[in-house]
């Protein structure tokens, strides 16, 4: 009995430190993602707006 009691324990601690990790990469990877996110938004516009200048300046008859 106090050794299936144990097991239960050391299982419930288990999973619940599991999910600690788990909880702890989900909002470590989401964060990760939203400051890619917004890097990437952030130098697409600076690139899409120097690659605009460089077509209208390629379009201008020389």
């Amino acid at each position: 009995m106090s050794l299936k009691v144990i097991g239960q324990g050391i299982a419930t601690a288990g999973s619940l430190e599991l999910f600690r990790l788990l909880v702890c990469w989900r909002i470590l990877i989401g964060v990760g993602c939203g400051v890619l996110g917004s890097l990437l938004w952030f130098y697409g516009d600076i690139i899409i707006t120097q690659a605009e200048k460089i077509e209208s300046k390629l379009k201008e008859p020389s």
